[in-house]
């Protein structure tokens, strides 16, 4: 996956295609992961942003549920997959939580 500030020469400058200040979003072989960037005048596209979707690990832990994340994002839970969900403010990584209840957790950008 390319990271911010990479650059891919897509065509000569001076070609038939002339375009500049684009932004373009590319679909990623990763489900829920994209790529942003600017076309530069020089037929260059330079990478702005990159987002990944959050991987949860969940572990028993003394009788206790640990949960980790591995990107940057807010942890919340809902009773059922379908919501409501709420934010856990300040949620420390990981986060220790009693396994008691049905409880279903997702990180969010």
């Amino acid at each position: 996956m390319p990271v911010v500030g990479d650059a891919f020469p897509l065509f000569r400058p001076g070609g038939d295609f002339t375009c500049s200040n684009a932004t373009l979003r590319l679909i990623c072989e990763t489900p829920g992961a994209s790529v942003t960037g600017h076309l530069t005048s020089n037929g260059t596209l330079l990478i702005s942003q990159v987002t990944k979707p959050a991987r949860l690990h969940i572990s028993l832990v003394q009788a206790q549920a640990e949960i980790s994340w591995d990107t940057w994002g807010q942890l919340q839970f809902s009773p059922t997959p379908a919501g409501p969900w709420q934010i856990i403010t300040n949620a420390p990584n990981p986060y220790v939580t009693s396994v008691a209840g049905n409880r279903f957790f997702r990180v969010v950008n």
